[in-house]
């Protein structure tokens, strides 16, 4: 499942859940990212490797890196990740306006 949660100046957030054995194949991004694992644990494959994102820790991409994302076979059942697009956007003429 993927849900936008905020789409603010300069950033946009997306939650994104992963199941056992769910993969988002090789893609790449038009900004730089972050990937923040919320819950569980997922796997990042890039050119330069392989890195395991268990909760809590964060992983950034320059912009059009190739990257994929999976939840290992064994992963939990609801495997969460926080992609934040750093767009550098902006939404609003108001600088005082909520986001």
């Amino acid at each position: 499942a993927i849900t936008r949660k905020l789409e603010g100046d300069g950033a946009n957030l997306i939650f994104m859940t992963f199941t056992p054995g769910q993969v988002l194949r090789a893609h790449t991004t038009a900004h730089p990212i972050t990937l923040q694992t919320l819950q569980g644990r997922l796997k990042v494959v890039t050119d330069d490797g392989e890195v395991d994102l268990v909760a809590g820790t964060v992983m950034y991409l320059r912009a059009m890196v190739v990257h994929e994302v999976s939840a290992p076979e064994d992963a939990q059942e609801h495997n969460v990740l926080l992609l934040t697009m750093l767009t550098g956007e902006r939404h609003s003429t108001d600088p005082t306006a909520a986001a």
